[in-house]
């Protein structure tokens, strides 16, 4: 079936004042080591090591990243300097300074990547959607990690793997909303299963959006909605792609049809 993108959008919760538990770096909200909120240029140095731990990641792509144009006159003394608030940071929050080394003309974070908040998210998601079988332990956890989204995290951060660490956990925050709302609806939540689906986008050319809020729809007895969405869909389609709806919106559609004519008898 046709996909189209769903844009994220930041969640209604505001920021905690401190890391969850088993996190010490965290990158959702406000960005900390422990309880400590980092500077701009502490986040950027804390972004690279962390989005790829136990890696060697190199001065010069450091001095990059956190200047952009013009770098200072000695910007390896003043990564030094930053790198000695990150390990204060860190040994306050009960991490061996240590394990942020210097390694030749770079620094190595040896961290499990789980104290990392935006690590922890995706694998707890990845797990979760491998565990699919066993629906009902996977919506738990699945709460808990959408309970740490509040937007996609290091905006303002343009740097390769930075921006493809972005890109995971958009993806898998998306695939988390969609596999939870399902798994509510089969578990006849409908309401808690709306409100976890009203955080994507509505994307008409989304054949699984529309079917998850048609089913939604349907569960709540409101079958006139169930229709009207999928005659908004099927215009879209039509128009847009020249499609028909695929199989499973038409029957949906022919669900309610069906329940609106034995109502109205």
């Amino acid at each position: 079936m046709p996909q189209a993108h769903i844009s994220t959008r930041a969640s209604c919760k505001p920021a905690r004042s401190q890391n969850q538990a088993g996190v010490l770096f965290a990158f959702f909200g406000v960005p900390l080591i422990g309880d400590r909120k980092l500077t701009v240029v502490e986040t950027r140095i804390a972004a690279l090591l962390c989005t790829t731990p136990n890696q060697r990641v190199p001065c010069n792509r450091l001095a990059q990243a956190i200047w952009s144009g013009r770098k200072p006159k000695d910007p390896l003394n003043n990564i030094r300097v930053h790198i000695s608030h990150l390990r204060g940071y860190m040994k306050k929050a009960g991490l061996d300074p240590r394990r942020l080394r210097h390694e030749s003309v770079g620094y190595r974070l040896e961290i499990d990547p789980d104290l990392v908040d935006v690590h922890a998210f995706t694998r707890t998601v990845r797990r979760c959607l491998s565990q699919a079988g066993d629906s009902k332990s996977t919506v738990s956890p699945l709460r808990e990690a959408l309970g740490r989204w509040t937007g996609t995290p290091l905006l303002g951060l343009d740097e390769p793997s930075v921006h493809a660490w972005r890109e995971e956990a958009e993806v898998c925050w998306t695939r988390a909303v969609t596999y939870l709302t399902e798994r509510l609806i089969e578990m006849g939540r409908h309401d808690e299963a709306r409100l976890r689906l009203s955080a994507l986008s509505l994307d008409l050319l989304n054949e699984e959006h529309v079917r998850l809020l048609m089913l939604i729809h349907l569960g709540q007895h409101r079958r006139r909605d169930a229709l009207e969405l999928y005659g908004r869909a099927r215009v879209e389609l039509v128009n847009n792609l020249g499609l028909e709806p695929c199989a499973a919106l038409q029957d949906l559609q022919h669900v309610a049809l069906t329940e609106s004519q034995s109502h109205s008898n």
